[in-house]
């Protein structure tokens, strides 16, 4: 039942009950299962690494991966190189689940705020939400990260959530389950809800033939999104797909938009990471940035 959840969030369509239909209703699907169920559903690095492979085949737009779990070194593994490559060389926009086990700091899921070139999504709950899915009799009047969604930074100094989204849903599950429909949440919801809206901005990309990148779309979500009070718990902030079209179309040439990679000398981490109240409050060195910028 999760992975149909999943899908119906993203691309559900209803010709005759609009209202139940996801956020891109006109998107194609294409599902992949990656949980080995004699591994309690848990996936396995053959079965990523066959998926991806897969999804290169077919040349999709979207990826969306609603699954994951912790790992002891970020942006590292045979699977997690894949993920980078499926961007960086194939042009696919891969959008993932940032993880459940906030709030402490750190919490990242792995690939979704973990892996470089992944858009990592956290799970935002608003007062409506509250209301109406949750039936709170006050609620708490804010838009807030959910409790559970994954906090970053990464431990090597990558931020880790990029943005959040919705992250509960009301929609179809499978009818073995005899529920028409149930609710979950997690950043699985919410994951599937950026993905959708990601599908929305390249539909009308193509359409008006303006050329993009994955840098470009995770770029303009990330400058556009609406901000809310914790980086580290919703990256950017909640996405605003409306504004990142309008934000594109403002660009003068926005296919030559790449990625900027910040080389820092002294480690091998993607930033800088200071978490200790002694490591904070007093200067251990100097720290020298390079920039280096590719444009494909």
């Amino acid at each position: 039942s999760h992975g149909t959840h999943v899908g119906a969030i993203c691309a559900a369509y209803f010709e005759e009950s609009c209202e139940e239909n996801g956020i891109a209703p006109g998107a194609q699907l294409l599902s992949i299962n990656v949980g080995d169920h004699r591994l309690s559903t848990m996936e396995t690095i053959p079965s990523l690494v066959r998926a991806i492979k897969y999804c290169i085949d077919y040349k999709v737009d979207i990826i969306n991966m609603s699954y994951g779990e912790d790992c002891h070194i970020p942006n590292s593994g045979r699977a997690q190189e894949l993920f980078n490559e499926a961007v960086e060389k194939h042009g696919i926009i891969f959008v993932s689940s940032a993880g459940n086990n906030g709030p402490a700091l750190s919490t990242n899921g792995a690939p979704g705020a973990t892996c470089t070139n992944l858009i990592g999504v956290g799970g935002y709950v608003t007062p409506e939400m509250q209301l109406a899915e949750y039936a709170l009799r006050e609620s708490t009047g804010c838009t807030t990260p959910f409790t559970w969604s994954s906090r970053g930074p990464c431990t090597d100094g990558w931020l880790g959530v990029c943005i959040s989204a919705p992250g509960a849903a009301i929609t179809s599950v499978p009818q073995f389950n005899l529920c028409q429909r149930q609710l979950m949440n997690g950043t699985s919801m919410a994951s599937p809800n950026a993905a959708g809206c990601v599908a929305l901005l390249l539909s009308a990309l193509k359409q008006e033939e303006i050329e993009y990148s994955p840098s470009l779309i995770r770029l303009s979500l990330m400058n556009t999104a609406q901000k809310l009070d914790d980086e580290f718990s919703v990256g950017a902030g909640l996405i605003q797909i409306h504004k990142a079209l309008d934000y594109i179309r403002s660009l003068t040439k926005p296919s030559l938009i790449s990625k900027i990679q910040l080389d820092i000398t002294g480690g091998q981490g993607r930033g800088i990471y200071l978490r200790e109240f002694d490591q904070v409050q007093t200067s251990s060195g100097d720290i020298r940035l390079t920039l280096n910028k590719n444009i494909n």
